[in-house]
């Protein structure tokens, strides 16, 4: 059996991961973008430490079907619709007791259970890959007006 050669410090160096995420209202799920950068330029990468593939497909498959294929986008858009219904049954008024404190902590905790639920099982595609009825984007949006309201609601604390 071959050793493989652990990866030496300059292969690690000549390679940086850059991830930006460019998180506005407007799409916050899945405006990820990867981009490769190579440190110094024409460094010559140790292929046992790292190699980088393009790839397409070459049977003429679209990436709707792909998609389709790879994820069940109705279970994951139940899961979001689930979230959204949650932040419905936020309680509304001001949190004047404890009583009312408690039943605001409990909304949160099932709030945040929803959302976890939702995200964690989303593969959280670049928007020109998303079936165009995904819930994810739309529960985001309403997750973050929500959240400030409950935020201004939770100011409202008095225990008196």
């Amino acid at each position: 059996r071959t050793q493989r050669k652990k990866p030496t410090e300059e292969g690690r160096k000549a390679f940086s991961l850059n991830f930006e995420e460019n998180q506005s209202e407007e799409n916050p799920i899945s405006n990820r973008r990867f981009s490769p950068t190579i440190i110094p330029p024409l460094t010559k990468i140790d292929v046992e430490s790292l190699i980088l593939l393009e790839a397409r497909p070459c049977a003429g498959e679209s990436d709707a079907e792909i998609v389709a294929g790879a994820w069940d986008f109705e279970r994951i858009n139940r899961r979001y619709a689930r979230h959204l219904k949650v932040l419905g049954e936020r309680p509304g008024g001001a949190l004047r007791n404890d009583a009312a404190a408690k039943g605001m902590l409990r909304w949160a905790a099932a709030e945040r259970e929803a959302w976890l639920d939702a995200v964690t099982n989303d593969p959280l595609l670049p928007g020109r890959m998303l079936p165009p009825d995904y819930l994810g984007q739309q529960a985001w949006r309403r997750r973050v007006e929500v959240l400030h309201d409950a935020g201004r609601q939770l100011r409202t604390f008095n225990r008196a």
